[in-house]
Order: structure tokens, then C-alpha cells, then sequence
């Protein structure tokens, strides 16, 4: 006896999901990176789930490192969320030690990280990133004879 064909209760379609308002604000940020430094340090953003929560990374890159990455700053939110567009609040942090934070919306996002990649500490991580320092260049210098 064949089985009865049961009605599907999801519909047709499942809405795409685009980048959230905040990753792609890091996202951009990164690409601006590697133009404001000819592309010798580049910004490198990663996504990641982990036990409910979706996280996204600004590392730095530099070709020079190989493979080696600088996690900069990052934000947190559930997974799940009303607006994936606008997933506040979201918990955000930096690799400086400062105060992690929770912001409730694109507004406080967009400051929070204008100061800090405007930072001292973060202009200071780019710039170690920049090249070989200084001195290692002049030891690899063959020296003249005199």
C-alpha cells in the first residue's frame, strides 16, 4: 500500500543571508587596510559559530609572516537572532585589554570601532607588520669592505 504524500509546512523559499551590518562594516574596514597600505598589511575578517554564538574576527595579514595572523578586535552574537541584519546587541572585544563591551546598535558599533582602530595600540600592530624591522634589513646587508 503506498504511503500517503504528507503536505511540507516549510513553504517554498528560505530568505538568503547576507553579511550583518557589523561584519560587513569589517569587512570594508579591511579591504581600506590593505589600500591605505599598499597592500603590505592586509585586513583578514573570519567568521565562526561556536555553541550558539557567531563570531567574527578583524586579523591583521602581511605576506612577509606567511601565515602568521594578528587577531585585532572581534564581536559575538547569538546565532539567532530577530534582524540577522542587525544582530544587537553584540558583545565586542579587543587584543588590547580593554574592557569587553556589549553595544545596542549600529551607531555605538560604528564608534566603538572607529576608536579603535584609530588607537595607538592598533596603529602600533599595523605597523610592526609593515616589514622585516630595521635592523634585521641591515644584517642581511652584504657590508662593504674597507
Amino acid at each position: 500500500m503506498p504511503e500517503p504524500e504528507i503536505e511540507s509546512y516549510w513553504g517554498e523559499e528560505f530568505p538568503e543571508v547576507a553579511d550583518s551590518e557589523p561584519v560587513a562594516l569589517l569587512k570594508r574596514q579591511a579591504e581600506l587596510l590593505s589600500a591605505a597600505t599598499a597592500g603590505k598589511v592586509g585586513g583578514v575578517v573570519e567568521q565562526s559559530v561556536n555553541e550558539g554564538t557567531a563570531w567574527a574576527s578583524l586579523y591583521l595579514a602581511a605576506d612577509w609572516l606567511g601565515d602568521y595572523q594578528y587577531k585585532l578586535l572581534y564581536l559575538a552574537h547569538p546565532v539567532v537572532v530577530p534582524d540577522p541584519a542587525n544582530p544587537f546587541p553584540i558583545t565586542v572585544g579587543d587584543s588590547f585589554g580593554a574592557e569587553v563591551k556589549t553595544l545596542e546598535n549600529m551607531s555605538e558599533f560604528d564608534q566603538w570601532l572607529k576608536e579603535r582602530l584609530r588607537s595607538r595600540q592598533a596603529r602600533a600592530a599595523v605597523g610592526a607588520m609593515m616589514g622585516p624591522p630595521r635592523a634585521a634589513e641591515a644584517q642581511a646587508a652584504p657590508r662593504e669592505a674597507g
